[in-house]
């Protein structure tokens, strides 16, 4: 990882086909006795692919389009075929590319910021 810029060199990962993607992830709504609703949620990870692990040791679980039914259906009877998905997206199927360290500042947006500053990885 890219430090001499003055920080952590952040990336730019999206599918090579382009598109949207989704997370593996989980809701829940819960409540303490006499206490408000607690929504809750988290991003499910798993080890990252060989072709991005150098980047870190985890990635979400990216889910392909044609699973996206099968994770969302809650009546889903097999645990074991939901688990199966949970394993890292392939990363012949991902562009990286480095970005300006600009991401990494709270207030910065704009599409500018998901310019390439060097070579895909």
């Amino acid at each position: 990882m890219r430090t001499d810029l003055g920080g952590k060199q952040p990336y730019h990962l999206r599918l090579k086909e382009g598109g949207p993607f989704a997370f593996a992830g989980l809701f829940d709504v819960w409540r303490g006795e006499g206490e408000k609703p607690v929504v809750s949620c988290t991003i499910l990870t798993t080890a990252a692919s060989d072709g991005v692990s150098w980047l870190h040791e985890r990635m979400p679980v990216v889910l392909d389009y044609d699973h996206y039914d099968m994770w969302l259906d809650r009546t889903t009877p097999d645990i074991a075929d939901l688990t199966e998905l949970l394993k890292p997206y392939p990363a012949q199927k991902l562009e990286v590319y480095p970005v300006s360290i600009v991401v990494n500042r709270a207030n910065a947006e704009g599409a500018a910021l998901l310019e390439a500053v060097g070579e895909p990885v």
